[in-house]
């Protein structure tokens, strides 16, 4: 039977090294993509005075109805024109409602404004077509 020579003990020596660092970097690479933190959603489009926009459509949606905004965001809510809508918190930190500016409903081309000063999940509906519309905003 034939001895392997040191050389070719030092070239399994040397790739076993190798492997091994490869399957360790690759161990730290793969715990870094398996977090547990939600994704991040994106956020909504800004208007001309920098508030982030969401639109309450005539098709009775919001749009975005999940978005993702900085704490001390403002948000401006805005009715399509020939929609009637409301907009009220139903989570969160902070509590919200539209009906404070608009007691008969927002109208369209009505706007409601809210700044949002604590991070977290907010949960909002309208009233008058509470069941099908409501979003999600997340402030991060």
């Amino acid at each position: 039977s034939r001895k392997p020579s040191r050389l070719t003990r030092a070239r399994f020596g040397d790739n076993m090294r190798a492997l091994l660092a490869i399957i360790a970097t690759s161990a730290i690479l793969l715990a870094g993509c398996s977090s547990n933190s939600e994704p991040s959603l994106p956020a909504p489009p800004k208007d001309t005075e920098g508030r982030y926009l969401i639109q309450a459509t005539a098709q009775n949606s919001f749009l975005p109805n999940e978005a993702q905004v900085p704490v001390g965001a403002k948000v401006l809510w805005k009715v399509a024109p020939g929609a009637f809508h409301d907009v009220n918190s139903k989570s969160g930190p902070q509590t919200f409602s539209s009906d404070t500016q608009y007691p008969a409903k927002m109208r369209g081309n009505d706007t409601f404004e809210f700044t949002f000063t604590k991070a977290g999940t907010y949960q909002y509906y309208c009233k008058v077509h509470e069941g099908m519309m409501s979003g999600t905003l997340k402030v991060a």
